[in-house]
């Protein structure tokens, strides 16, 4: 039955379950207002908010983070947070990384180590099992530092650069082996500017106990690709036959995508024993993409060509989505998705979307964390504009201000060209958001998610917390 699964043809009946039917029938979260904050930052060895405010100090005071990264790992700052399941612990990567360059970042770091990460990205693991006990990310090392996630080339040959803006985007555990998914191909145009117009993702091999790393295919590749940043989530077991898969094909791979050129999120799925090899028994590409709905039924469809957007993004007059992360809630059992909408603005920020299976529907969107609106700007991100045509969110400002140009909050660090990305005039964004799926909690009509995200200035992960009433 495995080896039909490539000769799926397009328009395999699921249960139908209107938008309608979903808020009549089933479970529905509405975003509680101004429940988003940050709870604590997890990279670094200091929390910057409070090392900054007293930075005149000497020395400044350090709030330290749970897992003094730094001091323990080289791994001063970094972004794009990626955490999945595997074998009763969580598996972390981050993006791009610097560490304790002191020629670089006197002001942050007391002391100095010689690696140089050249924005390469660190793995780890954690045993946390509630977020209010604080993340303790323990890394995979390589001497004083961080274990850099550095794939060999593809079986053809093919080098897999893992340079500035090339980073793992997901990761799934399968049958006790870790997978990554890397998006790559990166051109650097200009110091401080590069191209990703060409960007692709490629399959890794993690092997814990030795550290190593193998390289496997290519997922997709842009420009004609969807799933240039891939997000993996496992269906384990039999998958219902709503899905449109047939009875016997196992446990099902289900990759969500997106692109720094999306518009909304795509959808494909595999079996787990083909999901190596991207192939069936016949040799045929196993992979299948949601490819629109016809009379309220899904359409599938070999050619990735064909794919249709599963979610569009929520703001039109910015449909760029860049970023997304999906988590299984068992006890509501309901796939929720976290994704950004990235730009400047009321509509940008973290979106919220969920629904009873991968295919769909899914509920509207809601903003659940802008940086203006929920008081990260000022706060915990930093704040910067040259002109007041500039001052977006006066909010982020000292009460009473009127500056023609100014700045609020934790100025650094940065990360890349520090003539260009200058501490105290980089404005802060929030992106690479990464649902925590074991800290999800239900207290009564409550649901409290908690996810990483990445903040830009200063450079580093937070975890934060949003809570939505469940009806």
């Amino acid at each position: 039955m495995r080896a039909n699964f490539g000769e799926l043809i397009a328009g395999f009946l699921l249960l139908a379950t209107s938008q309608a039917a979903l808020a009549e029938g089933g479970t529905t979260l509405t975003y509680v207002s101004g429940s988003s904050v940050k709870l604590y930052q997890v990279t670094g060895d200091c929390d910057w908010v409070e090392w900054d405010a007293t930075v005149a100090n000497k020395p400044p005071t350090c709030k330290p983070t749970t897992s003094r990264t730094a001091t323990r790992a080289d791994v001063l700052g970094n972004d794009v947070p990626v955490v999945f399941e595997h074998g009763g612990e969580m598996i972390i990567t981050f993006g791009d990384t610097f560490g304790a360059d002191q020629v670089r970042y006197p002001k942050w770091v007391s002391f100095k180590k010689p690696f140089q990460w050249k924005s390469h990205d660190p793995i780890a693991h954690s045993n946390t099992l509630k977020a209010s006990d604080g993340m303790l990310v323990d890394f995979f090392m390589k001497g004083d530092h961080a274990l850099e996630v550095l794939p060999p080339p593809q079986p053809d040959g093919k080098r897999v650069n893992m340079g500035a803006d090339d980073v793992p985007s997901t990761g799934v555990s399968i049958n006790g082996q870790i997978y990554l998914g890397i998006t790559t191909g990166t051109v650097r145009t200009a110091p401080g500017q590069h191209d990703r117009s060409q960007d692709y993702s490629v399959l890794v091999k993690f092997d814990e106990k030795s550290q190593s790393f193998a390289t496997g295919r290519t997922i997709s590749a842009l420009p004609e690709g969807h799933f240039a940043r891939p997000i993996f989530k496992l269906s384990e077991g039999e998958v219902p036959a709503s899905s449109g898969i047939p009875a016997g094909a196992g446990s099902v791979v289900w990759t969500f995508g997106v692109s720094r050129a999306s518009r909304g999120i795509y959808l494909s799925m595999i079996p787990a024993d083909s999901f190596w090899t991207g192939s069936d028994a016949n040799g045929r590409s196993a992979t299948r993409y949601f490819a629109g709905s016809s009379e309220g039924h899904p359409l599938w469809s070999a050619n990735e060509t064909e794919s249709k957007l599963l979610i569009g993004a929520p703001d039109a007059s910015n449909p760029s989505v860049p970023y997304a992360t999906v988590a299984y809630s068992k006890a509501l059992d309901l796939w929720i998705m976290m994704f950004l909408n990235a730009g400047k603005g009321p509509a940008s920020g973290m979106y919220l979307t969920y629904a009873a299976s991968p295919w769909g529907p899914w509920s509207r969107p809601q903003l659940v964390f802008n940086a203006c609106r929920d008081h990260g700007f000022g706060n915990f991100m930093f704040y910067y504009y040259e002109t007041k045509e500039q001052n977006d969110c006066p909010s982020a400002m000292p009460s009473g201000s009127s500056a023609a140009k100014g700045s609020a909050g934790p100025a650094g660090p940065t990360a890349g060209n520090q003539q260009k990305n200058v501490a105290d005039k980089t404005r802060g964004i929030a992106y690479g958001p990464a649902l925590v799926e074991r800290f999800i909690t239900v207290e009564g009509s409550r649901l409290k998610l908690f996810y990483m995200m990445s903040t830009w200035n200063p450079y580093a992960v937070v975890m934060m917390e949003s809570d939505f009433q469940i009806n």
